[in-house]
């Protein structure tokens, strides 16, 4: 229960770093700043400004169509022994207030990008 709890005080504190931030070069500023955000049992490993268009994910999938996102990516380690990574895709503009939490069950440690970005899509009116 405490890496529930953990993930979702992370995915707060991104979300309020976030809030009424546009998409706009302040607005990947401030994105960019995330990478010194400081939160308990948890080390920000990326975060990156994806403006709009073609995205191409860590794992060199291509994606078109996309609106523009601040993807943080994160190691939480509530206790010694855990490994536990996560993403959180933010958008700039137009967020329906929906928080969509994915998981990967048996698959632990693989991030299914392709739903990641179908997702985004869905957010725009």
């Amino acid at each position: 229960m405490g890496c529930v709890r953990t993930a979702s005080v992370f995915a707060t504190a991104v979300f309020a770093a976030l809030v009424g931030i546009g998409a706009t070069p302040p607005a990947a500023a401030s994105c960019a700043s995330l990478l010194g955000l400081e939160l308990q049992d948890t080390t920000i490993t990326a975060v990156e400004s994806f403006m709009g268009g073609t995205y191409t994910a860590p794992t060199g999938q291509m994606f078109t169509g996309l609106p523009a996102f601040c993807r943080v990516a994160a190691m939480l380690t509530p206790t010694p022994a855990s490994d536990i990574n996560i993403e959180v895709w933010m958008p700039f503009s137009a967020w329906n207030g929906k928080f969509l939490g994915l998981g990967t069950g048996s698959f632990g440690g693989f991030f299914f990008y392709d739903l990641l970005a179908r997702y985004p899509r869905s957010t725009i009116p």
